[in-house]
């Protein structure tokens, strides 16, 4: 079992993130409804962010970059490595330590920069150029990471504001971008799309000779709206994102392209990818209404691509093939929770004032369906491949 999790980590971390989803969903239907605990603004945050993103990424990153770069899986040496930090992550997420927590969510990073560090070395094949975004998004990720555990002990320097900046926005949508321009049109079956990309990247150069001079312009402008945030000049760093965004949604995601074979899992994630576009838009247009619109891109975006491409990472290392994408259910079915669920979040800012926490509620209690069916589906799936 345990050299098979070593070559599908997947298998070991998706589930960790999906139970970190469940509980952070639970925090609020737990205060919502029946007025349990306090309240859970940053506590979910964290928990939905630093935990149930967190280890998706890692658990695809530990999986998908040594095929992508042709070298060794993960030793068992590496997995023990990973073991306490995790675990560690998942305890302080339950006793709320935030700075204990913070600590080993650095080191996790830690660890994952050494072992694609490795592998990056020794490759026998360039990774996706898109990938750059996915080495910007890990460093990122440390640095916001321990920049938050810092700020617990040291007031001074704004590091707590650069942190939760670099963290929830910079590095996730860095993983999104980098991971999202190979494998959504590859999901979608955009074969041009990947075809042009493969014929770059697969040639026998060096990594920064393949990586196209209008992705490193991206990178830097992506780079500079978080900057532009910083100094509070908010107005032109999301319009920088928006634009960056936009790109990727014409350019790798094929937003106005057609797939030829129709699934649900491809109209699921043309779905997020429009909303997320749109509702990066939106900020601009009602910036007083941004944490709910910020609500719409993580659970409409960031969400819902996730667990798109964490069925299609479940059932390519599976043996029963991809016809389940065909189906309504699970992928329609959990599709539509999700965004029902992040309209409902994102509409509370313009309900009355009484409607406010029950609203929160329902969103928490949509999030936690689709979360639990998703579970049930694909967890099964991942358990299986360990006994197969």
């Amino acid at each position: 079992m345990l050299s098979k999790i070593c070559k599908d980590p997947f298998r070991l971390f998706f589930p960790i993130a999906i139970s970190l989803a469940l509980y952070a969903s639970c925090m609020w239907i737990l205060f919502a409804f029946f007025q349990e605990g306090t309240y859970p603004g940053n506590s979910h945050a964290r928990v939905f962010v630093a935990g149930f993103l967190h280890f998706s990424i890692v658990g695809f990153l530990l999986t998908a970059i040594p095929r992508f770069t042709k070298t060794d899986f993960l030793s068992k040496m590496e997995l023990l490595f990973f073991i306490p930090p995790t675990t560690a992550v998942i305890f302080y997420s339950i006793v709320e330590n935030s700075s204990f927590f913070w600590f080993f969510n650095s080191i996790n990073w830690i660890l994952l920069i050494v072992f694609g560090f490795r592998r990056f070395k020794k490759r026998a094949e360039n990774p996706p150029y898109t990938f750059i975004f996915v080495g910007a998004g890990i460093v990122l990720s440390f640095i916001s990471s321990f920049c938050i555990f810092l700020s617990f002990y040291n007031q001074d320097y704004n590091l707590d504001t650069i942190g939760y900046l670099l963290y929830y926005d910079a590095s996730v949508l860095s993983f999104i971008l980098g991971v999202g321009g190979r494998l959504i049109p590859g999901i979608l079956g955009l074969t041009d799309i990947v075809q042009s990309q493969k014929k770059i990247y697969e040639k026998p150069i060096p990594f920064i000779q393949a990586v196209p001079k209008r992705i490193f312009l991206t990178l830097v402008v992506f780079i500079c709206s978080f900057i532009l945030e910083f100094l509070e000049l908010n107005i032109t760093a999301f319009i920088l994102r928006a634009l960056v965004i936009t790109y990727f949604a014409v350019a790798y995601w094929g937003i106005f392209k057609s797939s030829k074979e129709k699934s649900w899992q491809k109209r699921s994630i043309k779905a997020s990818v429009f909303f997320m576009a749109i509702a990066y838009w939106a900020v601009l247009a009602f910036p007083k209404h941004i944490l709910s619109l910020k609500h719409l891109i993580y659970i409409a975006g960031y969400y819902t691509l996730t667990l798109l491409v964490a069925s299609r990472v479940t059932l390519a290392h599976g043996k029963e093939g991809l016809e389940l994408e065909k189906r309504i259910f699970p992928f329609g079915f959990v599709a539509f929770l999700v965004l029902f669920g992040a309209i409902t979040r994102a509409s509370i800012t313009f309900l009355p004032g009484r409607l406010y926490m029950s609203h929160l509620g329902y969103a928490a209690a949509l999030l936690f369906l689709a979360t639990l069916y998703w579970g049930a589906v694909f967890i099964t799936k991942m358990i299986k491949g360990l006994k197969d």
